[in-house]
């Protein structure tokens, strides 16, 4: 029989927080013949965490549990009468069907051979009693939440392993349809064969033509261009086409060939069809004979069955790469975890700072379920059912964020991490997708960089502005620069610690680039580092900026390139509409107080104008909220005005205007 707890567990239950979540209930076993520690045990883990829990007092009792009950945990004293703790971890970890449970040892056995023992034979922990039942409290929910992911991994390669049967079945499906189609058609040619003499009851379409002029048609020919049979003498073959087609049909019917196939569409791309022309000698002249077929079916067929193949090779690829991308993109976070807990469990800390590593390991793990959920995102974006979601993204931010995360990995190795973007700096791009791009290269800029160098992420001109990820480190050698980008195994190397990766991190980046309508390119040095450079589409707004002092414009025109927009600046209102109809702006923008009201009046009309010319950027009043307000001009109905404050960036602000549907009335942003 074990020890009790004491004291030492009565004086602190009351501390430990309630973690109970009627989502994730999970079911504990308590496997210890002391019954003031089960009763203990059943306040922790029913009343404060909102766990179900069951009691063994015996090693053949547990078993005969874990058999019977699904278990998500068990917590295994080693001093047990008949079958101790060893042999019940032993059965544990030699059963198929209960390998997979987590299992805390919680015993009053204080030695290290012990727990050594335990830890080889499979335990996920040892715990000594009397113990910290915060520190215990904490042990558990790490083991469920990882018992909770695992069980969630499963799940979904199931999913995808039953997904990829159902398009298999689907593409066999579509193939047999194929192969009964085209022997039916087969079938069809031999019917024809040996009933010549029927053509006039033929399901084709049968023509009769000379130089491209129709002479005689059949009743199916003329049901399926919609003639009337007695009145399509004389026209010519050519106009019962779509008009892409009409030269490739004229080239056959002039180089009058013994034999020809084309295939076309008619009735504007309602109807495909199959003609079918041959030479014959008819009363001492040549004539052609057309056989029409429609095969808009078949056609849709066919395109269904490469969209099935397509679906099922996607599938097919998803499956095999989308656990490599879990594991990929969820160790770090995941070791950072397990070196929190373990550092609460062997070093001895204030309160504070085990509470605060004990927040962390909870941040962390509310990361890691982000993690997952952008990781399905990204799945999605791989088969194509996903759409980039363009907003103005501030890439000092993002960096920011980045090294946040990545700061435990990189003061690991003692590598720092530099954001040199000027702060402000935005591009209109999809947020999370250009956070994982940065998260790859970064992560991999650490892997390969030695102690005491830096990482820097840094604006260069390069073929405009590029956002650039550089390391001072080992580089990438010649053999591999052009597969770098490629899902394969000779990608793989240990970084300079050590570290092991799975060569997909860049082939998912470049994926995503291409999502996002950018590039991904590289510059690197055997032994010299390497510069990776990630380049956006522009998607720059132009505008016309004009009026007030030059400090001002100044200002304005440095907040306005920040955010990756095209400015160009008028001295005047007359100066500016001279401009307008060159630049063609998106947004018109002025000082409040810049011009008097007959400017204001002239630069309405010239814009009422711009409007019947498919042009009409918006009018923007730039406010000094310290200075007397001066009154913009009444609105017109067909120009849209709106006014916004000085203070603060305004980027964001115009971004809005450029992009909603904004009524004609007077807005402040």
């Amino acid at each position: 029989m074990g020890p009790s707890f004491g004291s030492r567990f009565s004086d602190h239950l009351l501390d430990i927080p309630y973690a109970h979540d009627s989502r994730h209930i999970h079911t504990v076993l308590v496997v210890d013949d002391n019954e003031k520690t089960c009763a203990l045990l059943a306040q922790v883990i029913d009343k404060k965490l909102g766990h179900n829990v069951l009691f063994a007092h015996s090693g053949l009792h547990a078993m005969g549990i874990m058999k019977r009950a699904p278990i998500d945990l068990v917590l295994l004293d080693l001093l047990l009468p008949g079958m101790d703790g060893y042999k019940i971890l032993t059965k544990i970890r030699a059963d198929r069907s209960l390998e997979h449970i987590p299992v805390l040892v919680l015993t009053g056995v204080d030695d290290s051979q012990s727990a050594t023992r335990c830890l080889k034979m499979g335990a996920d922990d040892y715990i000594v009693k009397p113990c910290d039942f915060t520190i215990l409290s904490a042990k558990v929910a790490s083991c469920l939440e990882k018992k909770r992911l695992q069980d969630g991994r499963l799940e979904l390669a199931q999913q995808l392993e039953q997904t990829n049967s159902k398009l298999l079945a689907k593409v066999s499906e579509v193939d047999k349809e194929i192969k009964e189609r085209k022997a039916a058609e087969e079938a069809l040619r031999e019917s024809e064969t040996r009933f010549k003499a029927l053509a006039d009851a033929s399901f084709e379409g049968i023509a009769v033509h000379q130089n491209g002029r129709i002479l005689d048609v059949n009743t199916q020919f003329a049901k399926m261009f919609r003639l009337d049979s007695r009145l399509v003498h004389g026209a010519p073959v050519v106009s019962l086409v779509d008009q892409e087609y009409t030269q490739a049909l004229k080239k056959e019917l002039d180089e009058d060939k013994d034999l020809w196939v084309l295939e076309v569409t008619c009735h504007n791309g309602k109807m495909d069809v199959e003609i079918r022309g041959r030479s014959i000698p008819n009363k001492g002249i040549m004539v052609s004979v057309l056989a029409v077929r429609d095969i808009t079916e078949r056609k849709r067929t066919e395109r269904q069955l490469v969209e099935a193949l397509n679906e099922a090779g996607r599938a097919t690829e998803l499956k095999d790469t989308f656990i490599s991308l879990l594991a990929h993109n969820l160790r770090e976070p995941l070791g950072s975890i397990i070196g929190m807990l373990n550092a609460i469990t062997e070093l001895e800390m204030e309160a504070p700072m085990r509470d605060n590593m004990l927040a962390r390991c909870l941040d962390n793990s509310n990361a890691l379920l982000q993690m997952i959920e952008r990781l399905l995102d990204l799945s999605r974006l791989k088969k194509g059912k996903i759409d980039p979601k363009i907003s103005s993204v501030n890439c000092w931010s993002v960096a920011e964020e980045l090294i946040d995360r990545l700061s435990d990995s990189a003061n690991s190795k003692n590598i720092t991490l530099k954001n040199s973007i000027p702060n402000g700096w935005n591009i209109n791009t999809d947020h999370g997708l250009l956070a994982e791009v940065l998260h790859n290269l970064v992560s991999n800029a650490i892997k390969y960089s030695k102690p005491k160098e830096e990482v820097e992420i840094t604006i260069v001109m390069r073929h405009g502005p590029t956002i650039a990820v550089k390391d001072r480190g080992m580089g990438i050698t010649g053999d591999l620069k052009d597969i770098l980008f490629q899902a394969d195994p000779k990608c793989r190397r240990q970084g300079t610690a050590g570290e092991k990766g799975l060569g997909i991190g860049l082939s998912l980046s470049l994926e995503i680039m291409n999502a996002l309508g950018g590039s991904l390119e590289f510059e690197s040095r055997e032994g010299g580092g390497t510069e990776f450079y990630v380049r956006l589409p522009n998607r720059s707004k132009r505008i016309l900026y004009f009026g007030e002092s030059h400090h001002s414009i100044v200002e304005v025109k440095r907040e306005m390139v920040q955010g990756g927009n095209e400015v160009s600046i008028a001295l005047n209102s007359r100066e500016a509409m001279a401009l307008v109809h060159s630049i063609r702006p998106h947004i018109l923008m002025t000082g409040s107080g810049a011009d008097n009201s007959d400017d204001m009046a002239f630069i309405l009309s010239t814009l009422e104008a711009l409007v019947d010319e498919g042009c009409c950027p918006a009018l923007v009043f730039l406010v000094d909220e310290t200075a007397p307000s001066t009154p913009a001009p009444a609105p017109t109905g067909r120009v849209t005005i709106h006014k916004i404050s000085k203070a603060g960036p305004f980027n964001e602000k115009l971004s809005r205007i450029i992009d909603r549907n904004a009524d004609a009335d007077i807005t402040t942003v």
